[in-house]
């Protein structure tokens, strides 16, 4: 008996992801040119607060993009691949198995010396 498995899932994982990954590269790349822009006309003290932004979204950018890339050659990589034949396991009742490993003791017939404290007294 072979097990059918779709890719919905895993293909509409990888467009979020990768539909996630993309705005994060737009929006760096953006943020890295208006600062760049911007650096050139300001002054000395904001022109290094404005570089070290351009630097932070440089090395996001750069870290999306290979977030990216590595999501689409295992992406790619997965859908090359042959898979084997997948069969199911077999279907094993738990709780059955369960009561054949507990064993409960016989009781006793007579009782703790200490269950006489617990009598109310008259």
């Amino acid at each position: 008996m072979e097990i059918e498995q779709t890719n919905r899932l895993r293909i509409a994982g990888f467009v979020v992801l990768t539909g996630a990954l993309v705005l994060i590269l737009a929006g760096c790349a953006a943020m890295l040119v208006i600062a760049t822009r911007a650096a050139a006309l300001a002054d000395p003290h904001t022109k290094r607060v404005l570089a070290r932004l351009a630097w932070l979204a440089a090395a996001i950018l750069g870290l999306a993009l290979l977030l990216l890339l590595w999501a689409v050659m295992r992406f790619v990589a997965n859908r090359i691949r042959p898979r084997g034949q997948r069969t199911p396991t077999a279907y094993v009742n738990a709780w059955a198995v369960a009561g054949q490993r507990f064993k409960l003791q016989e009781a006793d017939e007579e009782q703790d010396e200490g269950d006489q404290d617990d009598l109310p007294q008259e």
